[in-house]
């Protein structure tokens, strides 16, 4: 079953892996509070737990001339700003421990959300890998856009371990993990700059090694791979950035006793004291009738915001998300995501 953002609340455990169709645009609420990555993996660690989570959909930035309508989507861009944003989206669901991932869509869609007949100016009709120009028998085959070429190229070396914006423990043995498309003969790597190494290939495009993250090892650290065919000719170069000997922050929310819609956000360092003085981000989103409101309030001394939707719930309503958010001063956020019931 493929499910979306708001079939949060139902119940997946009857799955052998979950799947979710997850977009850096839609809910905007959820989106800017969390980040896709941030998105991805709270559906990854509240939904999957020891299972794999296939994002079924991701991606889906458009070329259309508008860039939103009634429908939805996002659109009004060039070939290569939505090759820029898709590709994006494959990297934050990939560190958002996503097992894996699809763009949507392969080609223009032309009946959604209108007249199957006709390339409305939707942002929906116009996201395809490969572009339909015109309803004429030559170009019912698609023509490749700019993302065809590139996605082609993202993937040939695909980093699963270290993943960006993680944190990672000192002087510890460290895994790398590397998938790699059949044309990969041999995939290399660097920490900060340093020697490279090769890692010890599988035969069936998996890359693996190990490394130490050295004792003086702070804040913000790299590792560059590069992915070489069997001629010793470079394929592809990537690059990851990832953390160490930093605590990781909390983001807690809670319902304000007496106060119907408000809650409060608390955001505390890895010591369990409270930050005061940080913006967060905060956002709620209703399921069913899709409204919902977004506030960039400011911590207290006690490392606390207090927030109140906007929006009012209708009578459809029976669930309310509350998303939340901080950015560390490492560039790392933080995020949660609580799901209300609403009562009669």
């Amino acid at each position: 079953m493929d499910s979306w953002p708001p079939l949060a609340f139902l119940d997946q455990h009857d799955f052998d892996f979950v799947t979710f169709n997850l977009y850096a645009f839609w809910p905007k609420s959820m989106t800017d509070t969390m980040g896709l990555a941030g998105m991805t993996r709270w559906f990854a660690d509240h939904f999957a737990g020891e299972k794999p989570l296939l994002v079924g959909e991701t991606g889906g930035y458009s070329v259309s001339e508008a860039s939103q309508t009634a429908a939805g989507g996002f659109g009004g861009l060039s070939e290569y700003d939505q090759s820029l944003k898709d590709l994006e989206s494959l990297r934050e669901t990939l560190e958002g421990h996503a097992a894996g991932s699809v763009l949507v869509s392969w080609i223009d869609t032309w009946h959604y959300p209108k007249d199957p007949d006709k390339h409305d100016n939707e942002p929906w009709e116009w996201d395809g890998i490969l572009g339909i120009p015109t309803d004429s028998e030559k170009d019912m085959d698609g023509i490749p856009r700019q993302i065809y070429r590139d996605v082609t190229v993202y993937n040939y070396l695909l980093p699963l371990e270290p993943k960006d914006n993680h944190i990672y423990p000192i002087q510890q043995p460290l895994s790398i993990e590397v998938n790699g498309t059949d044309d990969v003969a041999n995939v290399r790597y660097c920490l900060n700059d340093g020697e490279w190494a090769n890692l010890d290939g599988s035969g069936h495009g998996r890359f693996q090694g190990s490394f130490r993250l050295p004792k003086l090892a702070k804040k913000r650290q790299s590792m560059t791979f590069q992915a070489f065919d069997k001629d010793d000719s470079i394929l592809a170069t990537k690059s990851v950035s990832f953390l160490a000997d930093v605590l990781p922050e909390r983001v807690i929310i809670e319902p304000k006793k007496g106060a119907r819609l408000t809650f409060s956000v608390t955001v505390k360092d890895g010591l369990d004291h409270p930050i005061d003085g940080r913006k967060v981000f905060v956002g709620c989103f209703y399921p069913v009738s899709f409204r919902e409101g977004q506030g960039t309030p400011t911590t207290n001394d006690a490392g606390e915001i207090t927030f109140s939707c906007p929006a009012q719930p209708e009578s459809s309503d029976r669930y309310l998300f509350i998303a939340a958010g901080t950015d560390s001063p490492e560039r790392r956020r933080t995020a949660d995501l609580r799901i209300f019931v609403l009562g009669r």
